[in-house]
């Protein structure tokens, strides 16, 4: 199991837990909880194809957000899960006002930055990016509270793409 930020909840389902950050603070606390067998400092795009090994499980929680173009993610997530591995995370959506806008581009929209400096993703475009590289779309629910922000509830999707075996 590859994970990214997510850490303890998931120590009894790995044989191995490794975790990947941009941040030495995070890591040194994830370090501290001592679940993890081996921890990364970097990116994923960049740490994940260095692990020696195929991954069963990756998981991004709340961290699709900081991405526009999602294409890289999913393709380096395919190349490292083995076959039948899962990928899961969540991505924000845009406010209902936001859809109403984004609804009236011509061919659709993928993502769009956001006042708060995160992205909210089309969950179609997603879909269409992972059946692309060989993932089907197991799940894919919308939250209608990912969170709250400056008294504004932010919506999200949770998606769970299974890699083809």
């Amino acid at each position: 199991l590859a994970d990214h930020r997510v850490g303890k909840a998931f120590r009894h389902l790995a044989g191995r837990l490794e975790g990947i950050d941009l941040s030495p603070k995070m890591l040194d606390r994830a370090k501290a909880r001592g679940v993890y067998d081996e921890l990364h400092t970097g990116d994923f795009e960049t740490i994940l194809p260095t692990l020696s090994h195929p991954v069963d499980l990756l998981l991004f929680a709340d961290v699709l957000i900081y991405f526009d173009d999602l294409s890289s993610v999913i393709r380096v997530s395919s190349e490292k899960l083995a076959p039948g591995g899962i990928v899961g995370f969540t991505l924000e959506l845009p406010t209902t006002q936001e859809q109403n806008s984004l609804d009236r581009i011509p061919g659709g929209w993928k993502w769009r930055l956001g006042a708060s400096g995160r992205n909210a993703h089309n969950p179609k475009y997603v879909h269409e990016l992972a059946e692309k590289q060989g993932f089907r779309v197991a799940e894919s629910k919308t939250l209608p509270k990912l969170r709250r922000e400056a008294g504004e509830t932010i919506p999200g999707t949770l998606m769970i793409l299974e890699k083809e075996r």
